[in-house]
């Protein structure tokens, strides 16, 4: 990449106590794959990678459970996983937040970070511009979209330090609790603005007509 697409990707806007300089970087040095397999008659919870985060595959599945071919990979609590391939071009990361070690598709990507805050990374990830600039030029020829972990690595982009790096997690966390709040409420008031209408407005069907 060109210097100067280098500055245009500079932040323009850092904490104030964070004023060091900003190094360009590859992530082939942070991220660290993991490749414990499971057998097909695993006795871990089996989950799917979605958009929507990890959920249980029966659960995506309206309760079917997919025939496996061969193992499944582990993703131990904490760890990322993830699709490797999108009909569209966007991918979604994942951490295992579930409490526990789980199996998931042998064909999904699993890793850890090191030197690395993992909450900065899965913001820079899943929605990041330039990452998603990046993650489309991996569509060559094909209708669907591989992203494996070794072109994971290849990507540059400038990393604070890891204080900072936490620093930006924490504040964007803040902002999507509040965001979930008041999505929580919006679904509260539109319930209740629901009950109001039925009771100002009381429909007739159903009564017997004199």
């Amino acid at each position: 990449m060109k210097q100067e697409s280098k500055r245009e990707l500079k932040p323009r806007l850092r904490f104030p106590e964070f004023i060091n300089h900003l190094e360009y970087k590859g992530l082939a040095k942070f991220l660290k794959e993991y490749s414990e397999k499971s057998p097909t008659n695993t006795e871990l919870p089996i989950y799917s990678s979605t958009r929507y985060g990890i959920i249980p595959q029966k659960d995506y599945y309206d309760g079917r459970e997919l025939i496996n071919d061969g193992e499944y990979g582990v993703v131990p609590e904490g760890f990322f996983v993830y699709r490797h391939m999108s009909d569209d071009g966007t991918f979604k990361f994942n951490i295992n937040r579930t409490g526990q070690r789980i199996a998931v598709s042998k064909e999904y990507p699993i890793f850890t970070t090191a030197d690395l805050c993992s909450d900065f990374l899965l913001y820079l990830l899943n929605d990041g511009v330039e990452f998603s600039r990046f993650a489309l030029m991996q569509k060559k020829g094909s209708t669907r979209t591989r992203l494996y972990l070794n072109t994971l690595s290849s990507w540059m982009t400038f990393l604070p330090s890891c204080q900072e790096q936490q620093k930006i997690a924490d504040c964007l966390s803040s902002l999507d609790e509040l965001i979930t709040a008041h999505a929580q409420k919006l679904v509260t008031l539109k319930a209740h603005k629901k009950g109001l209408m039925q009771q100002l407005f009381p429909s007739t069907e159903g009564e017997i007509q004199v």
